[in-house]
């Protein structure tokens, strides 16, 4: 009964993760020089409340002598524990202690499913009910294209965010000479969309590319050809050039590992080490006098430059968690303005900058660990986790959402607690 509970709850979890309903705590702390500033608003999500009855089952029928006295439990603790000191030095406490909440409820659901979730056995489902999101996203992203707007114009209806090409703040994009409105299905913009897509459209891919070998009924292959087209179609809407990149490489990387082995992995590595370089040095360029007209970047390298001068003055502990958007303007240049306070756009220099060094070293270790951990494995799921830590480093390299957003925060971590089943010994690839 306990396990049938477990299991239901897990892949309602698994299909509800695009889901953005949750209660919104408006407090003072949320508020920076009068502007109401969404990070920093504490929210009850309704996925994590799901995580927490999966926690809870989990631990009521014995879930905590489960817990393996492997490397990366201590590599997740750790981690967790090195951000403590970032919470003490916060000016705003509260929103610093909320998402450490949050962080330590995704890090144990990665414990929970590097111990119950066998990835023989559990992969192809949990992508199948991500498959089906993806459709119902796709088909709610073309109304909302056609509408330049929202559907539903009520938060209630799944947290579509009611919008339309004149709010504030709204996304826009040049299309044939005319403003059009992205789409931003479920999330809070279209980049996290497409961040979302491109991880899961990776493993739908997988799916398609994997199942030839396996025989697999031609009901089930037509089923992810469609899911991925409309992800596809989707994805074009959001406009999001990280996401694409993330999914048209990680594809790639996917094909060369599989037809080269060893040499495609180390090209892998590579192209995403550039990346990951790229994206530290980003204040760099516009300096070199590149990207100067290219309003993306500059304003990334602007947040950035504010970033590792918070780091500079606070290396040991940062600014505090959660509290890049409440320091930033201490820190950007009198000539500099924001055109809303938003963190900056890269998970490393922002844990830096919010946490400090060790928070960052624990973090990197945890995600090497992970990548080392599946490239002992033979080709097959291991090597469509590995390649999707790579894309994790990618979207990581180059936009916030991952650390920032608590549904792609979330896939984050299925997907490390996923990578961490090979520790098992009986594990079946």
């Amino acid at each position: 009964m306990i396990r049938k509970l477990q299991t239901w709850l897990f892949y309602l979890l698994v299909f509800l993760l695009p889901l953005n309903l949750g209660k919104h705590f408006i407090v003072s702390e949320a508020f920076v020089k009068t502007y109401l500033v969404d990070y920093l608003v504490p929210v009850v999500w309704v996925t994590d409340l799901i995580v927490f009855l999966i926690l809870t089952v989990w631990f009521i029928s014995g879930g905590l002598k489960e817990l393996p006295k492997e490397k990366y439990t201590k590599f997740i603790l750790l981690f967790l524990v090195s951000l403590l000191p970032s919470i003490a030095v916060s000016v705003r406490i509260l929103p610093s202690a909320f998402v450490f909440v949050g962080l330590v409820l995704h890090a144990l659901f990665a414990l929970f499913v590097a111990v119950k979730v066998f990835p023989k056995i559990h992969f192809e489902k949990i992508t199948s009910a991500l498959a089906v999101s993806v459709i119902l996203l796709s088909v709610l992203a073309l109304a909302q294209w056609q509408g330049q707007g929202s559907v539903f114009d009520n938060y209630l209806f799944f947290g579509e965010q009611p919008y339309n090409a004149s709010t504030e703040n709204i996304a826009l994009t040049s299309l044939s000479g005319s403003l059009r409105v992205p789409v931003y299905g479920t999330f809070r913009h279209p980049n996290v969309f497409g961040g979302f897509l491109a991880i899961v459209l990776l493993w739908i891919f997988s799916q398609l590319l994997l199942g030839k070998k396996e025989g697999r009924e031609a009901w089930r292959s037509a089923f992810y050809a469609v899911s991925l087209v409309a992800g596809l179609t989707a994805l074009a809407l959001t406009f999001s050039q990280v996401a694409a990149t993330a999914l048209l490489l990680g594809a790639l990387f996917l094909l060369v590992i599989k037809r080269f082995g060893k040499p495609g992995v180390i090209f892998s590595i590579v192209v995403t080490l550039l990346i990951f370089l790229f994206g530290l040095f980003l204040p760099v360029f516009p300096k070199l006098g590149l990207f100067q007209d290219n309003p993306s970047i500059y304003r990334r390298a602007n947040l950035q430059r504010s970033a590792y001068t918070m780091l500079k003055e606070n290396t040991l502990f940062g600014v505090g968690l959660n509290n890049f958007t409440v320091r930033v303007e201490d820190y950007l240049p009198p000539s500099q303005i924001l055109r809303f306070t938003q963190p900056t756009h890269n998970i490393f220099v922002l844990l830096l900058a919010e946490a400090g060094i060790f928070a960052f070293i624990t973090f990197l270790a945890l995600l090497i660990f992970v990548a080392v951990t599946l490239l002992e494995q033979p080709f097959g799921t291991p090597a469509v986790l590995f390649v999707t830590i790579l894309q994790l480093f990618i979207i990581g390299s180059l936009d916030h959402y991952l650390l920032t957003i608590q549904q792609t925060q979330l896939l984050f971590w299925l997907t490390v607690g996923l990578a961490l089943t090979y520790t098992k010994k009986d594990v079946e690839v």
